[in-house]
């Protein structure tokens, strides 16, 4: 089962990451093999929760790409915690914590902090937000270019803290090129395109008589280069 993923990057992040169209190069291919790349990726968040009335400082950073490391800030000497929580963990975690665990739950209260801290400020986040329906049409205020994703695996998780009307999606850490089965370019902000994107070191054209349709190379036998 695949998973929608859309999201609208800033034109300056698209542009240091996916390569145009060019009179030599007639396709769109990534840089590299990062789609897209929470801001505080390569860094550590330290935050504080209260449990139970009790205050405990953390350290979170990202762990394997796509899951959350977390552990008591070095100054804690008792009650001390290491847990690593995925994408599922972090849905789980918001729909099974009842109302009444909820400030009992060292867990949820870590999602729950840093669900809320991306809105205040997504710079020091290791979340990635989104949408897993196309609404693009409703933030045409907002400039960026627009990009489409169908993930083989990876189920993006609902931030239940949004505010407004739109629902958003997260997913943690890095998105890359092989957690996709599709990636579309679907133009910036008042374009309406549907392009294929090519994965890092793959060149297949864009067939000249199917422009802008959706095509899926996931089946695609064509090696990478070493």
């Amino acid at each position: 089962m695949t998973y929608d993923f859309f999201r609208k990057e800033r034109e300056n992040i698209f542009n240091q990451r996916f390569n145009i169209p060019t009179s030599i190069n007639n396709y769109y291919v990534l840089k590299s093999n990062t789609v897209f790349q929470a801001k505080k990726y390569n860094g550590t968040k330290t935050f504080t929760v209260t449990v139970n009335n009790q205050k405990q400082k953390l350290i979170a950073s990202v762990v394997n790409n796509n899951s959350l490391g977390v552990k008591s800030d070095p100054t804690v000497t008792s009650n001390r915690i290491n847990v690593i929580i995925t994408e599922s963990d972090m849905a789980n975690i918001f729909k099974s914590t009842s109302v009444s665990n909820r400030n009992k739950s060292m867990n949820y209260q870590i999602a729950k902090r840093l669900c809320q801290d991306h809105a205040t400020s997504s710079a020091s986040s290791l979340l990635i937000s989104g949408c897993i329906v196309n609404n693009f049409a409703q933030s045409v205020a907002y400039p960026g270019c627009k990009l489409s994703l169908k993930l083989k695996s990876r189920q993006p998780f609902e931030n239940p803290f949004a505010s407004g009307n739109e629902k958003e999606y997260f997913l943690i850490g890095r998105v890359l090129d092989t957690d996709c089965q599709v990636i579309q370019y679907l133009g910036k902000t008042n374009e309406s395109l549907n392009e294929l994107v090519n994965p890092f070191g793959c060149k297949i054209p864009r067939p000249k008589s199917s422009f802008n349709k959706k095509i899926d190379f996931s089946g695609s036998k064509i090696p990478r280069p070493a």
